[in-house]
């Protein structure tokens, strides 16, 4: 219960501080918004569902990393102290990956939204709302540690470049199976089951290596 109210503690400063920065919420969606858009007016509304949904992946996966590397890099290092001398770094990491879920979750709710509304894709809403926060809980558990990562280098912004695609391309492939799944009617439940234990796997490796960033 006690790490239950540090969780909560967490995740409501870490909201505080997202809406004290809000532009950099709305900014993030404007890319989604814009980028959406532009590869309508290229694609228009005909466009095969394919492309329709890897542009769809490509977008959710650039806001991904966007939102979600500022997760841990934005903290000051008087947070950081605080953070070291109260919580323990494994409770702060799953906190994190809590945080950047519900944040991509929101994202990802608006862009399934927004290429539902432009391309009219032959997924119901329900379906592409279903897949969307299965890809951000998939992207928050595995940019999270690399965000961590970044942070431990004095928040350099080229090593989360440099290890955020790399890393999500099994998500990514099991993501787009998943699609595919779904668009010719095929069952999928074994490509989401095989996406929950990546998030799993991935959840548990962060637990394991991010006490020794934290050390650093």
């Amino acid at each position: 219960m006690h790490y239950i109210k540090q969780v909560i503690k967490i995740l409501y400063t870490d909201f505080k501080i997202e809406w004290r920065e809000k532009h950099q919420l709305f900014s993030l969606f404007l890319y989604i918004a814009s980028s959406a858009f532009i590869a309508y007016m290229i694609l228009k509304a005909d466009v095969a569902p394919r492309i329709s949904i890897s542009v769809f992946w490509i977008i959710l996966g650039f806001g991904a990393v966007t939102s979600t590397s500022r997760s841990l890099i934005r903290e000051t290092s008087t947070r950081f102290l605080f953070y070291y001398q109260t919580v323990p770094p494994s409770l702060l990491i799953v906190s994190k990956i809590t945080f950047n879920a519900l944040l991509l979750g929101v994202v990802s709710v608006f862009t399934a939204w927004l290429f539902d509304l432009l391309f009219h894709t032959q997924f119901s809403l329900s379906y592409l709302l279903g897949i969307s926060l299965l890809g951000a809980l998939a992207f928050a558990s595995t940019l999270t540690l690399i965000a961590g990562i970044s942070a431990a280098v004095q928040g350099n912004a080229a090593i989360m470049a440099v290890l955020s695609f790399p890393l999500l391309i099994p998500q990514l492939l099991v993501l787009i199976r998943i699609s595919e799944a779904m668009l010719i009617g095929v069952e999928s439940t074994r490509y989401v089951v095989a996406s929950l234990l990546l998030d799993l796997i991935t959840v548990a490796l962060s637990i394991v290596l991010f006490p020794f960033l934290w050390k650093e």
